[in-house]
């Protein structure tokens, strides 16, 4: 049998790792690491912001959980988040068929199957309503996109949450810019 050819978005080395900035400072890192196994691919997300003034931290955000593909569609997720104290969680599973939707943002739903979470990863998660992962939130966007030199192309998402995001010729997801709740800009800069 012949090895499966790469999925889009999926780096060859099966890991992708950006630094995290405020405002030019640094604020964290964002690494996920994907594992397949036949046509079933799971995606670990980790997550983790530390705003500090001096000795003192001011702000503190974690994200860690799973996502779940098969055939490339959405089949699970399992997420955990802490916004500066405050817990929220995510668990997706694949009922009939559609999505079974319990999060933290409110009660249980069905969702149809071809929704994504937002985890940035897919370029192909643009091409549907997503789900965050921090809460089970249903996030909607205007999404626009545009060639950028170096072969990348930019897309940005306009809704509650603006964002744009940079992928490679590959559909390999290089970047991430936006604006947070008190204004300042939140920039990923690929590492190695």
């Amino acid at each position: 049998m012949p090895a499966p050819e790469r999925d889009p978005g999926i780096p060859a080395a099966g890991k992708l790792a950006f630094a995290a900035f405020r405002n030019d400072s640094p604020l964290g890192r964002h690494a996920l690491t994907f594992r397949r196994d036949g046509d079933r691919l799971d995606v670990e997300i980790d997550v983790e912001y530390v705003l500090k003034l001096g000795f003192l931290t001011l702000y503190r955000y974690a994200l860690k959980g799973r996502e779940t593909l098969v055939g490339g569609r959405l089949a699970g997720a399992q997420f955990r988040a802490d916004d500066n104290g405050k817990r929220a969680h995510l668990n997706v599973s694949r009922v009939d068929d559609g999505l079974l939707i319990e999060g933290s943002a409110g009660r249980p739903f069905r969702a149809p199957a071809d929704w994504r979470l937002a985890t940035h990863w897919s370029r192909r998660q643009l091409d549907a309503p997503m789900i965050s992962p921090q809460d089970g939130a249903v996030l909607r966007y205007e999404v626009g996109a545009a060639d950028v030199p170096g072969g990348q192309r930019r897309y940005r998402l306009d809704g509650a949450q603006p964002l744009e995001l940079w992928y490679d010729a590959a559909e390999v997801w290089v970047g991430l810019r936006a604006r947070v709740f008190d204004g300042s800009r939140v920039e990923y800069r690929r590492t190695a």
